[in-house]
């Protein structure tokens, strides 16, 4: 395996920050199976350029996935690791079958049942708790709306977070930077 530093960034205000790197580890080809060696290595970055596309695509779709196995292995907005965690330092690391227990899906749940039970307390008609309820649960509609209305939204949110006990503050945490992440996100629909 050979190892490369990876940037990790974040979006403030529409542009990208660096908050840190992350050593990682990736294969070549030939770690893979595949009888191909690269051409050269780039004297900058260190990462191999191969013979033909077809050779280099191969390579950049690996080197993707393990990009982004490490982010996924990463607090959002840090370059530091989540708790248990660990970056893949090994080929067996790295193709090991992903440990998933449905408890990201029963958060998501969870943090929207709250959201809902505090969206009654608000002032709001039934049919716009239920619109904002819509856009909690689908981040990539509340991407697209208008300023004013992301604006409004992450009012809601941080008055819901304010109703949060510290235990499910810390549970719904990665649940609410997403959706705060979706509401920094700039989306133009005049190009339609």
């Amino acid at each position: 395996m050979n190892k490369y530093t990876m940037i990790v960034n974040t979006k403030v205000a529409g542009k990208y920050e660096k908050v840190g790197t992350v050593e990682i580890f990736y294969p070549l080809l030939s770690d893979l199976g595949f009888a191909v060696e690269p051409k050269s290595l780039d004297d900058d970055s260190g990462l191999p350029t191969y013979n033909n596309e077809a050779e280099q695509f191969a390579f950049d779709s690996v080197f993707n996935a393990v990009k982004a196995d490490a982010r996924n292995k990463l607090v959002s907005k840090t370059a530091d690791l989540k708790d248990g965690a660990k970056i893949s330092t090994t080929l067996a690391e790295l193709t090991a079958p992903a440990e998933r227990d449905g408890s990201a899906l029963v958060n998501i749940r969870e943090m929207l049942v709250a959201f809902k039970a505090y969206l009654t307390t608000t002032d709001k008609a039934s049919n716009v708790q239920a619109a904002i309820l819509t856009l909690a649960s689908r981040k990539q509609n509340l991407a697209m709306q208008p300023t004013a209305n992301k604006g409004k939204f992450l009012v809601h949110l941080e008055n819901f977070e304010a109703t949060l006990t510290d235990a499910q503050s810390e549970q719904f945490a990665r649940s609410i930077d997403g959706l705060a992440t979706a509401c920094e996100d700039s989306f133009d629909l005049d190009d339609m």
